[in-house]
């Protein structure tokens, strides 16, 4: 009697210490959960940050739902469905020659199937389009681009949600068609410098969302994919497997229906041509949160230019340069969190002023970051 009593008490304060346990761990669990679910919350819709790979301004895309597809569009986009994203950052604008041949030059990416644009023999390589959309990439070279910057293709319903914002757009910039607001239907006839429309950009701070050049996403294309039971409402990125991936947004030769925020295109993931290119995306992670701090508290002490000392030989008139940096913020925009000495373009000269005494030029320099 009293050793079966005695293994009761045993049972019951092995029960007792295994309720305690599980309940000290889940309070850490919780806490991260919460912490995971609000932390993205902390960054505004819109804000950009710096890739430090490329130069590119990465937007940041809050979780949430939106309206993805149309009612009333061409079969393949029916019906209108509501889909939740996690949070993630997408491109600012389109991928660059200049950004593209970074990668080129790195040895990450393989040359172009064309450095020709539509009317331009001299495209791809020639300063004058450095800020232009790269074209004639083909899926494989604009996911190879997008790995090498440390992101991937957005998913299609990633580009939609960036494209037409919480309210579903029609258009990036509202319901109705404006053709000033892009570079579409051969108004210019060929690709314009990324982010040249600014009256046209998306509810998050988008450029050339519809117009300029087509835009590879990750997806495989099916028909009926938004109507077949394999779409998911949360997260959705496309059909297992296909034969041909998806372009959308339209470009300089599209008609206002193709450069809804709606229109899909599919073609096979090989071609290429000379009004398609590319931005990337990524998902929103807490170590994001860790460098805009880290930045934001870099941005408390920052004069506004920076100064570029040349000290002048007088015996050989060699001349040896040594950088001074420090970059005024724009708004909401951060430097680099690397490589803050790599710039776009070249400084602008604001003053100089020379010291006969000690033989040093001294040039107070601005530049616009990126």
């Amino acid at each position: 009697m009293n050793t079966r009593y005695q293994t009761k008490q045993v049972i019951k304060t092995v029960l007792c210490a295994a309720i305690i346990l599980i309940l000290l761990l889940s309070i850490p669990v919780a806490t991260a959960s919460a912490h995971s679910k609000t932390a993205d919350q902390q960054i505004p819709a819109g804000y950009g940050m710096v890739r430090n790979t490329d130069g590119m301004i990465e937007i940041f895309i809050p979780a949430g739902a939106f309206w993805m597809g149309s009612d009333t569009g061409n079969a393949n986009e029916n019906p209108a469905h509501e889909v939740y994203l996690d949070a993630y950052w997408i491109d600012q604008t389109e991928v660059t020659n200049a950004m593209y041949n970074r990668c080129v030059s790195a040895g990450a990416c393989e040359m172009l199937a064309s450095r020709e644009s539509y009317n331009i023999a001299k495209y791809y390589g020639n300063p004058t389009y450095d800020q232009f959309p790269v074209v004639f990439a083909n899926y494989y070279r604009a996911e190879e681009y997008c790995r090498w910057a440390g992101s991937s293709l957005p998913t299609e319903a990633q580009w939609e949600k960036a494209a037409r914002g919480p309210d579903g757009l029609q258009w990036p910039w509202g319901n109705e068609y404006n053709g000033s607001f892009l570079n579409a239907n051969y108004a210019v006839g060929d690709t314009t410098s990324v982010g040249s429309y600014s009256v046209g950009i998306s509810p998050y701070g988008i450029y050339d969302m519809a117009g300029n050049v087509f835009e590879w996403v990750k997806d495989w294309y099916s028909v009926d994919y938004y109507r077949s039971q394999a779409s998911p409402t949360q997260n959705p990125a496309g059909p297992a497997s296909g034969q041909e991936k998806i372009l959308r947004g339209g470009s300089w030769l599209s008609n206002m229906d193709a450069v809804r925020t709606t229109t899909r295109k599919e073609y096979a993931p090989g071609a290429a041509n000379y009004d398609w290119g590319f931005r990337c995306a990524r998902p929103y992670t807490q170590q994001d949160n860790q460098i805009i701090q880290a930045q934001q508290r870099q941005q408390n002490i920052q004069p506004t230019q920076m100064v570029q000392n040349i000290q002048i030989e007088p015996s050989n008139q060699t001349i040896q340069t040594v950088w001074d940096i420090q970059i005024e913020n724009g708004p909401g925009i951060l430097p680099p969190y690397q490589g803050m000495n790599q710039f776009v373009s070249q400084p602008t000269v604001l003053n100089q002023s020379i010291s006969v005494v000690n033989q040093q030029q001294n040039i107070a320099i601005e530049q616009t970051w990126p």
